[in-house]
């Protein structure tokens, strides 16, 4: 599996500012690539007003709102580690705690969890 290699997180000043940002890299990209890269670039949240994600292969740009990039905190995410996320290191809740009218199933044998 291939992850980028480089990951470039920049704010907008508005949504207007989002989507020029993102109008102007695309028509760059698109005049200046190499043989090599990607002929699209992926683009995810076109719709979106907030956040929108550029993936050109080896590199992948985020575009934000400044509230959103303050809400989202990728920067440390990819810089400290997942060890230091609250939310990679929640214990995995017992899925039979959500499905108590289900309790009859953990005495068949292949459904019940293993121990």
């Amino acid at each position: 599996m291939r992850y980028a290699d480089y990951m470039v997180i920049v704010s907008g000043l508005s949504v207007r500012h989002l989507n020029a940002m993102a109008e102007t890299i695309e028509l760059t990209y698109k005049q200046r690539r190499w043989l090599g890269d990607p002929e699209h670039i992926r683009i995810e949240g076109e719709k979106s007003s907030n956040w929108k994600a550029m993936d050109f292969g080896n590199i992948v740009l985020h575009m934000m709102l400044p509230g959103v990039r303050e809400e989202y905190d990728i920067e440390m995410l990819w810089s400290v580690g997942e060890e230091h996320d609250d939310k990679c290191n929640e214990k995995p809740q017992d899925v039979w705690e959500d499905m108590p009218d289900l309790s009859f199933l953990r005495d068949c044998p292949d459904v019940a969890p293993e121990n």
